[in-house]
């Protein structure tokens, strides 16, 4: 629209027009899809489902660091998950580089009940608090079958107040305070851990007689907290056979 005239340098005037331009085009700015930590080492950690995965060579083997150097999340949340999985990571060998892994539920529970077999066998409490050195030294290094890193991600994973630390630092933080297991995190996840196995290992009947169920529930746990192992404690349902 037309302004106020202006004038020319021998005086006479001269008009101005200010142009407004008007777009009828809008942008909208939309959530991008979500993501998250787990999703991502879901896909990017290989899965472990026996012990001769940890000297099997394949393609792809990626370090710690690495993945969470590249996963578009906090380091915090990254490790957070990584409990959660109870991942772990290998040290490097003469044939192979360092690797990662999340160990599938058969796994973990086979590893969980040999820590209950080499913690009887050395009196040690899993139901109390580990203060020494060497009662950690006995359940991580004691058995040759599964690794220890694999026995300490546990551990971490099922100790009072150390969800987001990382193995080493749970490891250091037990020599020098001792580790608790957190009683009723370890009795649900021992629950969650034998029907997921049972589903894993015997894909065509996945139903379990209920009965067999609470007894190798119980059985799979310190003598001090089998009375907790009770279905309505489960954060899932689950339908038993008769």
């Amino acid at each position: 629209m037309p302004s106020a005239p202006s004038s020319n340098q021998d005086g006479t005037s001269r008009g101005r027009i200010t142009s407004i331009a008007q777009c009828d085009s809008s942008l909208e700015l939309v959530a991008a899809p979500a993501k998250s930590a787990k999703s991502a080492l879901r896909r990017l950690l290989p899965l472990y489902i026996e012990s001769e995965d940890a000297d099997r060579p394949r393609p792809g083997y990626r370090d710690k660091a690495y993945l969470f150097a590249n996963i578009p999340m906090s380091h915090t949340e990254c490790q957070q998950v990584w409990s959660e999985m109870v991942a772990f990571e290998l040290a490097p060998s003469q044939l192979l580089p360092r690797r990662c892994f999340r160990p599938s539920p058969n796994v973990l529970l086979k590893t969980w009940t040999r820590l209950l077999e080499i913690s009887r066998a050395e009196g040690i409490n899993l139901a109390g608090t580990l203060r020494t050195g060497t009662m950690l030294d006995a359940l991580y290094n004691a058995d040759e079958e599964w690794p220890h890193e694999l026995r300490a991600a546990i551990m971490n994973r099922l100790s009072s107040g150390r969800e987001a630390m990382s193995d080493q630092e749970h490891a250091e933080s037990a020599l020098r305070y001792g580790s608790t297991l957190d009683r009723t995190l370890t009795v649900r996840w021992v629950g969650l851990l034998i029907l997921q196995s049972h589903s894993e290992t015997q894909p065509d009947s996945p139903r379990l007689v209920q009965g067999e169920f609470l007894t190798a529930w119980k059985e799979a746990l310190p003598e001090e907290w089998r009375e907790d192992a009770i279905v309505d404690t489960l954060p899932v349902r689950y339908l038993f056979s008769p």
